[in-house]
C-alpha cells in the first residue's frame, strides 16, 4: 500500500438520476489525516457525490467515473464487498440522525451490531465498547442512553450517537453531512468539536458536506466548492478565504443578497448569475486550473478567457 497515495481519489464522477445529471464530473482527493469540506448550496451534489462513494445512490441512478479508496476501485466492486468498506473502512454521519437510526431497536443494540458486523468481538465485549464509544461522545450516561429508543433523545444526544457508531468501527474516513443542521448554536458547537477532537485523536480522514463556510472553516484543512454538480475552486483552507478565485465562492463568503438566476445547462452554469460573465462563458464551460494548490473553474482565472 502506497501511503503516501490518497486515501480517497474521485476522478470524473458522474450520476444521473431521472434523466438529470446530479453530479456531473466531479473530481477531488483526500490525503491521510485531512478533512476536506465539500461546499456549496443545497441540490449542488453533495449528498450525492458522497452516497457514490459507498453505494448508497437511489435506485435507478447511474454512476460513472472513478472512485478508489485505501487503493481499493470501489466501482468494480460487488454489492458483498461494498457493505464491507461501510462502518469499517468508511463511516457515514447522516443529516438525520432519526432517519438514520432504527426506531424499534434501542441504541445499544444497533452499536452492538453495529461493532460485531465490522469486527470479531462478541455481544459482551461490544456491550463495553458501545458504552466506551458513547461516553466519548460526550454522553457520560452511557448505560441510560444504551436502553433508550431514538425518538427518547433529543436532536443533538442522537448526532452524538451517529459520531459515537461511526467511530465504533475504527474507520480510515468519516463523511459527516451537514452534521449540525437543525441544532441550535451551543450544540452545534459541541458537536463540531467534537468531530474535530475524534479526527485529530484517531488519525481520521473527514469529508465534511455542509452549505455553511463558517463550519467548513471550523474543521477543514481543504475546500471544494461545488456548483450545479461540479468542483468549481479547490484551495486551502486559509488561502480559499483570503483569495476567492470563482465569482460563485466569492458570492457564498459575501453574499450580496441578490437572487440568482438558474444555472445554465450551455457554457459556464453558473453565467446568468454572474455579474463578470464574458461571452465564452456562454458558449463554453471552463475546465479546472490552477496552481500551487488553488485551481478554479472560471474564465476570468484563465488565459483563454481573458483573450477572448
Amino acid at each position: 500500500m502506497d501511503h503516501d497515495a490518497p486515501l480517497l481519489l474521485v476522478e470524473d464522477l458522474k450520476v444521473t438520476l431521472g434523466g438529470k445529471m446530479a453530479v456531473d464530473g466531479a473530481s477531488l482527493s483526500i490525503a491521510r489525516g485531512e478533512v476536506l469540506g465539500l461546499v456549496g448550496e443545497s441540490g449542488c451534489g453533495k449528498t450525492m457525490t458522497a452516497l457514490s462513494l459507498i453505494g448508497l445512490v437511489p435506485p435507478g441512478a447511474r454512476v460513472s467515473g472513478r472512485i478508489v479508496f485505501d487503493g481499493i476501485d470501489v466501482l468494480d466492486l460487488p454489492e458483498k464487498e461494498i457493505r464491507r468498506i461501510r462502518g469499517r473502512g468508511i463511516a457515514y454521519i447522516f443529516q438525520d440522525p432519526a432517519s438514520a437510526l432504527n426506531p424499534f431497536l434501542t441504541i445499544g443494540s444497533q452499536m452492538m451490531d453495529a461493532i460485531m458486523a465490522h469486527g470479531d468481538a462478541g455481544r459482551e465485549e461490544a456491550s463495553m465498547k458501545a458504552m466506551e464509544m458513547l461516553r466519548s461522545a460526550g454522553l457520560p450516561d452511557a448505560l441510560s442512553i444504551c436502553s433508550a429508543y431514538p425518538h427518547q433523545l433529543s436532536g443533538g444526544m442522537k448526532q452524538r450517537v451517529m459520531i459515537a457508531l461511526a467511530l465504533s468501527c475504527n474507520p480510515k474516513l468519516i463523511i459527516a453531512d451537514e452534521p449540525t443542521t437543525a441544532l441550535d448554536a451551543t450544540v452545534q458547537a459541541s458537536i463540531l468539536a467534537l468531530l474535530g477532537k475524534a479526527v485529530r485523536e484517531n488519525g481520521i480522514s473527514m469529508l465534511l458536506i455542509t452549505h455553511d463556510l463558517s463550519i467548513a472553516a471550523s474543521l477543514s484543512t481543504s475546500i471544494c466548492v461545488m456548483h450545479s454538480g461540479r468542483i468549481i475552486e479547490h484551495a486551502c483552507t486559509e488561502e480559499l478565504f483570503r483569495n476567492p478565485l470563482h465569482p460563485y465562492t466569492k458570492e457564498l463568503l459575501h453574499p450580496s443578497g441578490r437572487r440568482l438566476a438558474p444555472p445554465s445547462r450551455s457554457g459556464c452554469p453558473f453565467h446568468p448569475a454572474c455579474p463578470k460573465r464574458m461571452d465564452i462563458c456562454t458558449r463554453k464551460a471552463p475546465t479546472m486550473a490552477g496552481d500551487g494548490g488553488h485551481a478554479s473553474s472560471c474564465w476570468l482565472n484563465q488565459r483563454e478567457g481573458s483573450d477572448a
